[in-house]
Protein backbone atom coordinates (compact mmCIF):
# COMPACT_ATOMS: atom_id res chain seq x y z
CA UNK A 1 0.00 0.00 0.00
CA UNK A 2 1.54 3.46 -0.37
CA UNK A 3 0.37 6.69 1.55
CA UNK A 4 -1.53 8.90 -0.27
CA UNK A 5 -1.53 11.49 2.51
CA UNK A 6 -0.56 14.87 1.56
CA UNK A 7 2.83 15.84 1.90
CA UNK A 8 3.12 18.40 4.61
CA UNK A 9 3.29 22.15 4.16
CA UNK A 10 6.92 24.02 4.59
CA UNK A 11 6.54 26.28 7.47
CA UNK A 12 7.75 29.38 8.19
CA UNK A 13 10.57 28.58 9.87
CA UNK A 14 11.50 25.90 7.25
CA UNK A 15 12.07 28.98 4.83
CA UNK A 16 15.02 30.94 6.46
CA UNK A 17 17.05 27.05 6.27
CA UNK A 18 16.66 27.19 2.77
CA UNK A 19 17.58 30.99 2.43
CA UNK A 20 20.66 29.55 4.60
CA UNK A 21 21.13 27.18 2.27
CA UNK A 22 21.27 28.97 -0.44
CA UNK A 23 23.76 31.67 0.94
CA UNK A 24 25.98 29.10 1.77
CA UNK A 25 25.94 27.47 -1.72
CA UNK A 26 26.51 30.89 -3.32
CA UNK A 27 29.18 31.53 -0.80
CA UNK A 28 30.73 28.21 -1.66
CA UNK A 29 30.80 29.51 -5.19
CA UNK A 30 32.50 32.54 -3.90
CA UNK A 31 35.56 30.86 -2.40
CA UNK A 32 35.88 28.75 -5.12
CA UNK A 33 36.25 31.19 -7.73
CA UNK A 34 38.82 33.36 -5.41
CA UNK A 35 40.48 30.46 -5.06
CA UNK A 36 40.91 30.26 -8.39
CA UNK A 37 42.31 33.70 -8.83
CA UNK A 38 44.73 33.69 -5.72
CA UNK A 39 46.19 30.28 -7.63
CA UNK A 40 46.46 32.32 -10.73
CA UNK A 41 48.09 35.13 -9.14
CA UNK A 42 50.54 33.41 -7.23
CA UNK A 43 51.10 31.70 -10.90
CA UNK A 44 52.08 34.77 -12.21
CA UNK A 45 55.39 37.00 -11.95
CA UNK A 46 56.03 40.41 -10.99
CA UNK A 47 55.76 41.61 -14.37
CA UNK A 48 52.47 39.98 -15.31
CA UNK A 49 51.28 41.15 -11.92
CA UNK A 50 52.41 44.68 -12.76
CA UNK A 51 50.33 44.40 -15.85
CA UNK A 52 47.55 43.11 -14.68
CA UNK A 53 46.76 45.78 -12.19
CA UNK A 54 47.90 48.72 -14.64
CA UNK A 55 45.03 47.20 -17.03
CA UNK A 56 42.45 47.23 -14.06
CA UNK A 57 43.32 50.89 -13.52
CA UNK A 58 43.45 51.98 -17.23
CA UNK A 59 40.12 50.60 -17.74
CA UNK A 60 38.99 51.76 -14.54
CA UNK A 61 39.67 55.39 -15.76
CA UNK A 62 38.18 55.36 -18.75
CA UNK A 63 35.04 53.26 -18.02
CA UNK A 64 33.11 56.55 -16.72
CA UNK A 65 34.17 58.35 -20.17
CA UNK A 66 31.24 56.38 -22.36
CA UNK A 67 28.32 57.51 -20.22
CA UNK A 68 29.41 61.00 -20.31
CA UNK A 69 30.14 60.97 -23.61
CA UNK A 70 27.07 59.44 -24.77
CA UNK A 71 24.66 59.00 -22.40
CA UNK A 72 22.69 56.73 -20.70
CA UNK A 73 18.45 56.71 -20.80
CA UNK A 74 18.22 53.82 -18.44
CA UNK A 75 20.23 55.38 -15.96
CA UNK A 76 21.08 59.08 -14.31
CA UNK A 77 24.79 59.11 -15.95
CA UNK A 78 26.62 59.58 -12.39
CA UNK A 79 25.21 56.38 -11.35
CA UNK A 80 26.31 55.02 -14.67
CA UNK A 81 29.49 55.86 -14.25
CA UNK A 82 30.10 54.75 -11.02
CA UNK A 83 28.21 51.15 -11.78
CA UNK A 84 30.61 51.41 -15.38
CA UNK A 85 33.90 51.95 -12.79
CA UNK A 86 32.88 49.31 -10.61
CA UNK A 87 32.09 46.59 -13.38
CA UNK A 88 35.37 47.07 -14.63
CA UNK A 89 37.52 46.90 -11.42
CA UNK A 90 35.26 43.27 -11.10
CA UNK A 91 35.44 41.62 -14.08
CA UNK A 92 39.21 42.55 -15.39
CA UNK A 93 40.58 40.21 -12.44
CA UNK A 94 37.82 37.91 -12.95
CA UNK A 95 38.48 37.11 -17.02
CA UNK A 96 41.23 35.16 -15.31
CA UNK A 97 39.10 32.46 -13.79
CA UNK A 98 36.03 33.14 -15.73
CA UNK A 99 36.46 34.86 -18.91
CA UNK A 100 33.00 34.22 -20.34
CA UNK A 101 31.08 35.48 -17.40
CA UNK A 102 33.38 38.65 -16.87
CA UNK A 103 32.53 39.19 -20.83
CA UNK A 104 28.58 38.61 -20.30
CA UNK A 105 28.40 41.09 -16.97
CA UNK A 106 30.23 43.78 -18.64
CA UNK A 107 28.17 43.57 -22.15
CA UNK A 108 24.72 43.84 -19.36
CA UNK A 109 26.31 46.58 -17.63
CA UNK A 110 26.96 48.11 -21.11
CA UNK A 111 23.57 48.40 -21.95
CA UNK A 112 22.76 50.38 -18.63
CA UNK A 113 26.04 52.63 -18.88
CA UNK A 114 24.77 53.40 -22.90
CA UNK A 115 28.39 52.77 -24.62
CA UNK A 116 27.60 49.02 -24.93
CA UNK A 117 30.99 48.04 -22.65
CA UNK A 118 33.21 50.19 -24.95
CA UNK A 119 36.48 49.00 -24.99
CA UNK A 120 36.29 46.88 -21.75
CA UNK A 121 34.05 44.85 -23.77
CA UNK A 122 36.58 44.67 -26.87
CA UNK A 123 39.21 43.42 -24.25
CA UNK A 124 37.03 40.54 -22.61
CA UNK A 125 36.38 39.54 -26.31
CA UNK A 126 40.08 39.14 -27.07
CA UNK A 127 40.39 37.94 -23.61
CA UNK A 128 37.22 35.04 -24.19
CA UNK A 129 39.11 34.11 -27.51
CA UNK A 130 42.46 33.65 -25.66
CA UNK A 131 40.96 31.49 -22.90
CA UNK A 132 38.69 29.54 -25.22
CA UNK A 133 37.86 25.78 -23.67
CA UNK A 134 34.05 25.43 -24.81
CA UNK A 135 32.95 26.53 -28.47
CA UNK A 136 29.38 26.39 -27.89
CA UNK A 137 29.57 28.33 -24.28
CA UNK A 138 31.69 30.96 -26.53
CA UNK A 139 29.08 31.47 -29.28
CA UNK A 140 26.49 31.39 -26.76
CA UNK A 141 28.66 34.27 -24.93
CA UNK A 142 29.29 36.27 -27.70
CA UNK A 143 25.29 36.19 -28.70
CA UNK A 144 24.47 37.33 -26.10
CA UNK A 145 26.99 40.61 -26.31
CA UNK A 146 25.86 40.90 -29.52
CA UNK A 147 21.88 41.36 -27.97
CA UNK A 148 23.60 44.23 -25.57
CA UNK A 149 25.33 45.85 -28.46
CA UNK A 150 21.93 46.03 -30.07
CA UNK A 151 19.89 47.65 -26.75
CA UNK A 152 22.50 49.86 -26.10
CA UNK A 153 22.95 51.18 -30.15
CA UNK A 154 18.64 51.30 -29.99
CA UNK A 155 18.95 54.17 -27.37
CA UNK A 156 19.89 56.42 -30.05
CA UNK A 157 17.49 57.48 -32.41
CA UNK A 158 19.96 58.03 -35.22
CA UNK A 159 20.51 54.52 -35.64
CA UNK A 160 16.87 53.18 -35.29
CA UNK A 161 16.73 52.77 -38.63
CA UNK A 162 17.96 49.85 -40.86
CA UNK A 163 21.06 51.92 -41.96
CA UNK A 164 22.23 52.65 -38.41
CA UNK A 165 21.64 49.05 -37.62
CA UNK A 166 24.11 47.89 -40.54
CA UNK A 167 26.67 50.17 -39.52
CA UNK A 168 26.35 48.66 -35.48
CA UNK A 169 26.69 45.72 -36.78
CA UNK A 170 29.34 45.84 -39.45
CA UNK A 171 31.52 47.41 -36.13
CA UNK A 172 30.25 44.66 -33.82
CA UNK A 173 31.84 41.95 -36.27
CA UNK A 174 34.91 44.36 -37.11
CA UNK A 175 35.75 45.46 -33.40
CA UNK A 176 34.48 42.48 -31.10
CA UNK A 177 33.80 39.17 -33.14
CA UNK A 178 37.34 40.09 -35.13
CA UNK A 179 39.26 40.54 -31.38
CA UNK A 180 37.92 36.89 -30.35
CA UNK A 181 39.61 35.70 -33.24
CA UNK A 182 42.52 37.48 -32.38
CA UNK A 183 42.39 36.11 -28.77
CA UNK A 184 41.70 32.80 -30.06
CA UNK A 185 44.69 32.67 -32.45
CA UNK A 186 47.21 34.03 -30.16
CA UNK A 187 45.91 31.27 -27.38
CA UNK A 188 46.24 28.98 -29.71
CA UNK A 189 49.67 29.47 -30.57
CA UNK A 190 50.88 30.24 -27.19
CA UNK A 191 49.37 26.24 -26.33
CA UNK A 192 51.05 24.93 -28.70
CA UNK A 193 54.40 26.66 -28.32
CA UNK A 194 54.15 25.65 -24.49
CA UNK A 195 53.16 22.03 -25.64
CA UNK A 196 56.16 22.23 -28.10
CA UNK A 197 58.29 23.28 -25.12
CA UNK A 198 57.68 20.79 -22.46
CA UNK A 199 58.00 17.82 -25.22
CA UNK A 200 61.50 19.24 -25.79
CA UNK A 201 62.07 19.40 -22.19
CA UNK A 202 60.68 16.06 -22.04
CA UNK A 203 63.34 15.10 -25.03
CA UNK A 204 65.84 16.84 -23.76
CA UNK A 205 65.73 14.72 -19.92
CA UNK A 206 65.15 11.64 -21.96
CA UNK A 207 68.21 12.12 -23.93
CA UNK A 208 70.32 12.48 -20.73
CA UNK A 209 68.87 9.55 -19.10
CA UNK A 210 70.01 7.36 -22.13
CA UNK A 211 73.00 9.10 -22.58
CA UNK A 212 74.01 8.38 -19.04
CA UNK A 213 73.13 4.47 -19.22
CA UNK A 214 75.07 4.23 -22.55
CA UNK A 215 78.26 5.79 -20.52
CA UNK A 216 77.30 3.18 -17.67
CA UNK A 217 77.07 0.38 -20.79
CA UNK A 218 80.54 1.92 -21.82
CA UNK A 219 81.99 1.47 -18.37
CA UNK A 220 80.43 -2.05 -18.03
CA UNK A 221 82.21 -2.86 -21.28
CA UNK A 222 85.65 -1.61 -20.83
CA UNK A 223 85.34 -3.56 -17.23
CA UNK A 224 84.33 -6.37 -19.21
CA UNK A 225 87.22 -6.43 -21.19
CA UNK A 226 89.99 -5.80 -18.62
CA UNK A 227 88.66 -8.37 -16.40
CA UNK A 228 88.04 -10.69 -19.36
CA UNK A 229 91.59 -10.14 -21.01
CA UNK A 230 93.87 -8.84 -17.97
CA UNK A 231 91.93 -11.20 -15.06
CA UNK A 232 93.17 -14.45 -16.85
CA UNK A 233 97.23 -12.67 -17.18
CA UNK A 234 96.93 -11.25 -13.40
CA UNK A 235 95.89 -14.65 -12.28
CA UNK A 236 98.54 -16.65 -13.85
CA UNK A 237 100.89 -13.96 -12.09
CA UNK A 238 99.89 -14.92 -9.14
CA UNK A 239 100.25 -18.74 -9.53
CA UNK A 240 103.90 -18.13 -10.55
CA UNK A 241 104.47 -16.31 -8.17
CA UNK A 242 103.27 -18.51 -5.60
CA UNK A 243 105.42 -20.97 -6.84
CA UNK A 244 108.97 -18.80 -6.51
CA UNK A 245 109.09 -19.81 -2.72
CA UNK A 246 109.62 -23.13 -3.23
CA UNK A 247 111.12 -23.46 -6.56
CA UNK A 248 114.95 -23.44 -6.54
CA UNK A 249 117.60 -23.30 -9.29
CA UNK A 250 116.60 -23.34 -13.09
CA UNK A 251 113.08 -23.70 -11.74
CA UNK A 252 112.82 -20.91 -10.38
CA UNK A 253 114.66 -18.95 -13.38
CA UNK A 254 111.91 -20.33 -15.39
CA UNK A 255 108.97 -19.11 -13.41
CA UNK A 256 110.75 -15.72 -13.61
CA UNK A 257 110.76 -15.96 -16.57
CA UNK A 258 106.98 -16.69 -17.10
CA UNK A 259 106.33 -14.29 -14.67
CA UNK A 260 108.09 -11.63 -16.96
CA UNK A 261 106.42 -13.10 -20.21
CA UNK A 262 102.79 -13.01 -18.75
CA UNK A 263 103.18 -9.71 -17.44
CA UNK A 264 104.28 -8.67 -21.08
CA UNK A 265 101.65 -9.63 -22.71
CA UNK A 266 99.20 -8.55 -19.86
CA UNK A 267 100.64 -5.23 -20.50
CA UNK A 268 100.04 -6.11 -24.51
CA UNK A 269 96.25 -6.73 -23.71
CA UNK A 270 96.24 -3.33 -21.93
CA UNK A 271 97.52 -1.37 -25.07
CA UNK A 272 95.33 -3.37 -27.17
CA UNK A 273 92.05 -2.12 -24.60
CA UNK A 274 93.26 1.28 -24.84
CA UNK A 275 93.78 1.77 -28.55
CA UNK A 276 90.23 -0.43 -29.43
CA UNK A 277 89.22 3.04 -26.86
CA UNK A 278 90.73 5.48 -28.91
CA UNK A 279 89.06 4.83 -31.81
CA UNK A 280 86.15 6.17 -33.22
CA UNK A 281 82.96 4.11 -32.15
CA UNK A 282 81.08 2.76 -35.54
CA UNK A 283 78.20 0.81 -33.44
CA UNK A 284 79.85 -2.68 -34.40
CA UNK A 285 82.32 -2.25 -31.51
CA UNK A 286 82.74 -5.57 -29.42
CA UNK A 287 85.80 -5.35 -27.24
CA UNK A 288 89.47 -6.65 -27.99
CA UNK A 289 88.24 -9.19 -30.62
CA UNK A 290 90.27 -12.44 -30.53
CA UNK A 291 90.07 -15.65 -32.84
CA UNK A 292 89.64 -18.87 -31.89
CA UNK A 293 92.95 -19.70 -33.07
CA UNK A 294 94.16 -18.64 -30.19
CA UNK A 295 93.22 -21.07 -28.03
CA UNK A 296 96.35 -22.80 -27.81
CA UNK A 297 98.16 -19.94 -26.71
CA UNK A 298 95.19 -19.97 -23.11
CA UNK A 299 96.67 -23.68 -23.22
CA UNK A 300 100.19 -23.47 -23.61
CA UNK A 301 99.49 -20.73 -20.63
CA UNK A 302 97.16 -23.00 -18.45
CA UNK A 303 100.03 -25.60 -18.48
CA UNK A 304 102.37 -23.70 -17.63
CA UNK A 305 100.40 -22.85 -14.20
CA UNK A 306 100.53 -26.81 -13.76
CA UNK A 307 97.07 -27.37 -15.14
CA UNK A 308 96.20 -30.26 -17.22
CA UNK A 309 94.82 -28.72 -20.14
CA UNK A 310 92.81 -30.65 -23.19
CA UNK A 311 91.25 -29.02 -26.06
CA UNK A 312 88.75 -30.71 -28.44
CA UNK A 313 87.22 -29.27 -31.53
CA UNK A 314 84.65 -31.51 -33.13
CA UNK A 315 82.54 -30.59 -36.37
CA UNK A 316 83.52 -29.23 -39.59
CA UNK A 317 85.05 -25.54 -38.83
CA UNK A 318 83.34 -22.78 -40.16
CA UNK A 319 84.17 -18.84 -40.53
CA UNK A 320 82.43 -16.66 -37.83
CA UNK A 321 81.37 -13.53 -37.55
CA UNK A 322 83.60 -11.18 -34.90
CA UNK A 323 81.31 -10.87 -31.94
CA UNK A 324 80.42 -14.84 -32.15
CA UNK A 325 84.06 -15.52 -32.38
CA UNK A 326 85.00 -12.73 -29.70
CA UNK A 327 82.22 -14.44 -27.63
CA UNK A 328 83.15 -17.85 -27.66
CA UNK A 329 86.77 -16.90 -26.72
CA UNK A 330 85.95 -15.27 -23.62
CA UNK A 331 83.79 -18.05 -22.89
CA UNK A 332 87.17 -20.37 -22.88
CA UNK A 333 89.49 -17.53 -20.82
CA UNK A 334 86.41 -16.95 -18.42
CA UNK A 335 86.50 -21.10 -17.91
CA UNK A 336 90.30 -21.26 -17.54
CA UNK A 337 90.77 -18.60 -15.31
CA UNK A 338 88.06 -19.52 -12.60
CA UNK A 339 89.55 -23.37 -12.98
CA UNK A 340 93.12 -21.74 -12.08
CA UNK A 341 91.85 -19.56 -9.26
CA UNK A 342 89.12 -21.98 -8.13
CA UNK A 343 90.50 -25.58 -8.64
CA UNK A 344 94.00 -25.38 -9.15
CA UNK A 345 96.14 -28.42 -10.34
CA UNK A 346 93.00 -30.32 -11.31
CA UNK A 347 92.26 -30.95 -15.07
CA UNK A 348 90.57 -28.49 -17.47
CA UNK A 349 89.02 -29.92 -20.92
CA UNK A 350 87.62 -27.81 -23.65
CA UNK A 351 85.75 -28.82 -25.91
CA UNK A 352 84.61 -26.64 -29.04
CA UNK A 353 81.83 -28.20 -30.53
CA UNK A 354 80.33 -26.71 -34.42
CA UNK A 355 76.80 -28.32 -34.59
CA UNK A 356 74.35 -27.71 -37.81
CA UNK A 357 73.10 -24.07 -36.41
CA UNK A 358 74.90 -23.68 -33.05
CA UNK A 359 78.46 -23.41 -31.68
CA UNK A 360 79.02 -24.94 -28.13
CA UNK A 361 81.74 -23.87 -25.80
CA UNK A 362 82.25 -26.38 -22.96
CA UNK A 363 84.88 -26.05 -20.33
CA UNK A 364 84.44 -28.40 -17.29
CA UNK A 365 87.20 -28.36 -14.73
CA UNK A 366 87.93 -31.07 -12.07
CA UNK A 367 88.27 -30.42 -8.57
CA UNK A 368 91.40 -28.69 -7.61
CA UNK A 369 92.74 -26.22 -4.38
CA UNK A 370 90.99 -23.20 -3.98
CA UNK A 371 91.89 -19.88 -4.09
CA UNK A 372 91.51 -18.34 -0.88
CA UNK A 373 91.59 -14.45 -2.02
CA UNK A 374 87.32 -13.44 -2.12
CA UNK A 375 86.05 -12.84 -5.40
CA UNK A 376 83.37 -10.64 -6.58
CA UNK A 377 81.80 -13.02 -9.14
CA UNK A 378 81.62 -10.30 -11.76
CA UNK A 379 83.50 -12.20 -14.32
CA UNK A 380 80.56 -14.63 -15.17
CA UNK A 381 77.86 -11.47 -14.51
CA UNK A 382 80.32 -9.64 -17.56
CA UNK A 383 79.87 -13.21 -19.48
CA UNK A 384 76.45 -13.17 -19.46
CA UNK A 385 75.94 -10.21 -20.47
CA UNK A 386 78.35 -10.92 -23.86
CA UNK A 387 76.40 -13.79 -24.86
CA UNK A 388 73.08 -12.16 -24.86
CA UNK A 389 74.22 -9.40 -26.82
CA UNK A 390 75.67 -12.04 -29.11
CA UNK A 391 72.31 -14.02 -29.28
CA UNK A 392 73.16 -17.20 -27.36
CA UNK A 393 72.69 -18.75 -24.25
CA UNK A 394 75.22 -18.95 -21.07
CA UNK A 395 75.40 -22.06 -18.27
CA UNK A 396 77.31 -22.79 -15.65
CA UNK A 397 77.16 -24.79 -12.29
CA UNK A 398 78.75 -27.65 -10.25
CA UNK A 399 79.29 -31.14 -11.55
CA UNK A 400 78.84 -34.14 -9.82
CA UNK A 401 82.55 -35.02 -9.47
CA UNK A 402 82.99 -31.27 -7.51
CA UNK A 403 84.08 -30.05 -10.18
CA UNK A 404 82.78 -26.74 -12.55
CA UNK A 405 81.55 -26.47 -15.70
CA UNK A 406 80.78 -23.42 -17.85
CA UNK A 407 78.99 -23.65 -21.42
CA UNK A 408 77.46 -21.46 -24.01
CA UNK A 409 75.55 -21.72 -27.08
CA UNK A 410 75.96 -19.17 -30.02
CA UNK A 411 74.24 -18.94 -32.88
CA UNK A 412 76.61 -18.79 -36.28
CA UNK A 413 75.20 -15.51 -37.70
CA UNK A 414 73.73 -12.14 -35.41
CA UNK A 415 70.42 -10.34 -37.05
CA UNK A 416 70.14 -6.86 -35.61
CA UNK A 417 66.68 -8.94 -33.89
CA UNK A 418 68.91 -11.21 -32.03
CA UNK A 419 70.84 -8.42 -30.65
CA UNK A 420 68.56 -5.77 -29.35
CA UNK A 421 70.54 -2.53 -28.08
CA UNK A 422 68.65 -1.94 -25.08
CA UNK A 423 70.71 1.44 -24.75
CA UNK A 424 71.00 3.03 -27.83
CA UNK A 425 73.31 5.73 -27.40
CA UNK A 426 71.52 9.35 -28.24
CA UNK A 427 71.61 10.94 -31.23
CA UNK A 428 70.50 14.89 -31.64
CA UNK A 429 66.84 15.44 -31.29
CA UNK A 430 65.81 17.12 -34.04
CA UNK A 431 64.83 20.93 -33.23
CA UNK A 432 66.56 20.54 -29.98
CA UNK A 433 69.15 22.73 -28.87
CA UNK A 434 72.32 20.93 -28.24
CA UNK A 435 73.15 22.52 -25.13
CA UNK A 436 69.32 21.37 -24.06
CA UNK A 437 68.88 25.08 -21.97
CA UNK A 438 65.29 25.37 -23.27
CA UNK A 439 64.74 27.65 -20.09
CA UNK A 440 66.55 30.35 -21.79
CA UNK A 441 64.99 29.74 -25.41
CA UNK A 442 61.82 30.11 -23.78
CA UNK A 443 62.70 33.34 -21.57
CA UNK A 444 64.10 34.86 -24.69
CA UNK A 445 60.88 34.17 -26.56
CA UNK A 446 58.88 35.79 -23.82
CA UNK A 447 61.43 38.53 -23.85
CA UNK A 448 60.69 39.32 -27.50
CA UNK A 449 57.13 38.40 -27.41
CA UNK A 450 56.75 41.21 -24.22
CA UNK A 451 58.87 43.73 -26.68
CA UNK A 452 56.19 42.73 -29.17
CA UNK A 453 53.71 43.64 -26.61
CA UNK A 454 54.17 46.76 -25.60
CA UNK A 455 55.28 47.89 -29.32
CA UNK A 456 51.68 47.01 -30.34
CA UNK A 457 50.47 48.64 -27.41
CA UNK A 458 51.98 51.29 -28.29
CA UNK A 459 51.00 51.38 -31.85
CA UNK A 460 47.42 51.29 -30.63
CA UNK A 461 47.53 53.66 -28.00
CA UNK A 462 48.93 56.24 -30.92
CA UNK A 463 46.18 54.85 -33.56
CA UNK A 464 43.46 56.28 -30.83
CA UNK A 465 44.82 58.90 -30.03
CA UNK A 466 45.56 60.25 -33.24
CA UNK A 467 41.79 59.22 -33.78
CA UNK A 468 40.88 60.89 -30.94
CA UNK A 469 42.73 64.35 -31.96
CA UNK A 470 41.06 63.71 -35.69
CA UNK A 471 37.43 63.77 -34.06
CA UNK A 472 38.21 66.56 -31.85
CA UNK A 473 39.32 69.17 -34.48
CA UNK A 474 36.25 67.45 -36.73
CA UNK A 475 33.74 68.17 -34.00
CA UNK A 476 35.61 71.57 -34.04
CA UNK A 477 34.56 72.51 -37.60
CA UNK A 478 31.48 73.85 -38.14
CA UNK A 479 29.24 71.55 -39.94
CA UNK A 480 28.80 71.81 -43.47
CA UNK A 481 25.44 69.68 -43.75
CA UNK A 482 21.83 70.12 -42.33
CA UNK A 483 20.41 67.01 -40.64
CA UNK A 484 16.84 65.72 -40.98
CA UNK A 485 15.86 66.21 -37.66
CA UNK A 486 17.24 69.97 -37.91
CA UNK A 487 15.23 70.62 -41.14
CA UNK A 488 11.94 68.81 -39.10
CA UNK A 489 12.33 71.26 -36.17
CA UNK A 490 12.78 74.18 -37.76
CA UNK A 491 9.29 75.89 -38.01
CA UNK A 492 7.60 78.84 -40.42
CA UNK A 493 7.78 82.07 -38.83
CA UNK A 494 11.09 81.15 -36.79
CA UNK A 495 13.17 84.48 -36.17
CA UNK A 496 15.18 84.18 -39.21
CA UNK A 497 18.58 84.79 -36.45
CA UNK A 498 17.77 81.97 -34.49
CA UNK A 499 17.07 79.97 -37.48
CA UNK A 500 20.28 81.21 -39.01
CA UNK A 501 21.94 80.21 -35.40
CA UNK A 502 20.90 76.75 -35.74
CA UNK A 503 21.97 76.29 -39.56
CA UNK A 504 25.79 75.91 -40.72
CA UNK A 505 27.84 79.12 -41.93
CA UNK A 506 26.57 80.62 -45.10
CA UNK A 507 30.43 79.48 -47.16
CA UNK A 508 29.14 76.21 -46.52
CA UNK A 509 25.45 76.92 -48.60
CA UNK A 510 25.32 75.33 -52.14
CA UNK A 511 24.45 77.10 -55.16
CA UNK A 512 20.58 75.47 -56.81
CA UNK A 513 20.35 76.95 -60.55
CA UNK A 514 17.89 73.98 -61.39
CA UNK A 515 14.75 75.32 -58.81
CA UNK A 516 15.09 79.76 -58.83
CA UNK A 517 14.25 81.52 -55.35
CA UNK A 518 11.16 83.49 -55.08
CA UNK A 519 12.07 86.80 -56.11
CA UNK A 520 10.60 88.77 -52.91
CA UNK A 521 12.27 86.16 -50.56
CA UNK A 522 16.30 85.58 -49.36
CA UNK A 523 16.74 82.01 -49.75
CA UNK A 524 19.81 79.62 -48.32
CA UNK A 525 20.10 76.25 -49.56
CA UNK A 526 22.51 73.73 -48.05
CA UNK A 527 23.19 69.90 -48.42
CA UNK A 528 21.27 67.52 -46.76
CA UNK A 529 23.37 64.74 -43.85
CA UNK A 530 25.36 61.86 -45.01
CA UNK A 531 22.01 59.62 -44.35
CA UNK A 532 19.76 61.47 -46.34
CA UNK A 533 21.86 61.35 -49.32
CA UNK A 534 21.96 57.85 -49.39
CA UNK A 535 18.64 57.44 -49.10
CA UNK A 536 18.22 60.00 -51.73
CA UNK A 537 20.14 57.11 -54.38
CA UNK A 538 21.45 59.65 -57.10
CA UNK A 539 20.09 62.76 -56.86
CA UNK A 540 21.53 65.40 -54.20
CA UNK A 541 19.04 66.22 -51.80
CA UNK A 542 19.10 70.04 -51.24
CA UNK A 543 17.48 71.67 -47.83
CA UNK A 544 16.12 75.54 -48.81
CA UNK A 545 14.93 78.41 -46.24
CA UNK A 546 13.73 81.40 -47.45
CA UNK A 547 13.66 84.58 -45.39
CA UNK A 548 11.49 87.64 -45.72
CA UNK A 549 11.07 90.46 -42.96
CA UNK A 550 13.55 88.89 -40.08
CA UNK A 551 11.61 85.04 -40.34
CA UNK A 552 11.07 81.95 -41.84
CA UNK A 553 8.67 81.93 -44.92
CA UNK A 554 9.43 78.55 -46.60
CA UNK A 555 11.77 75.41 -46.32
CA UNK A 556 11.76 72.96 -49.18
CA UNK A 557 13.30 69.53 -50.19
CA UNK A 558 15.17 70.12 -53.12
CA UNK A 559 16.49 67.22 -55.58
CA UNK A 560 19.25 67.66 -58.40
Amino acid sequence: MTDSSPSAPVGPRDRPVGRVRRVGRAVGVLRTVAGRWRTEVRSAGPLRLAYEIALTVALCVMAPLGPYVYGSTLLPVPVAAVLAVVTAAVVVPLRLVHPLTALVCAAIVGVFAGDGGGLLVMMLCFSAGYRLRHLGRTLLALLVVAGCWIAAVLQFDEARDVLGLAVAAAFFVSAHLFLGIVGWTVGRRRRVVGAMHWRNVQLHHQQVAVARQARTRERNRIARDLHDSLGHRLTLISLYAGTLKSATGPQRDENVALLRSTASDAMADLRQILGVLRQEEDGDEVGVAQPLDNLDTLGESARSAGAEFTLTREGTSRPLPPLIEHAAYRVVQEGLTNALRHARGGPIDVTLRYEPDTLVVEVVNGPGSRHTSPTTGQGLIGLGERIRLAGGLLHHGPTPDLGFRLAAMLPYQVTPAENPDPHPVPGTVPGVDAAGDFDLLVRRSAHRSRIALVTLTAAIVAVIGVCAAAMVYVSAIPPATVPADLFEAVRLGQDEEEVRRLLPPPSSAVLNSATAPPADATCVDYAAGLTEQIKAGDDLLVYRFCFRDGVLVAKRELRE
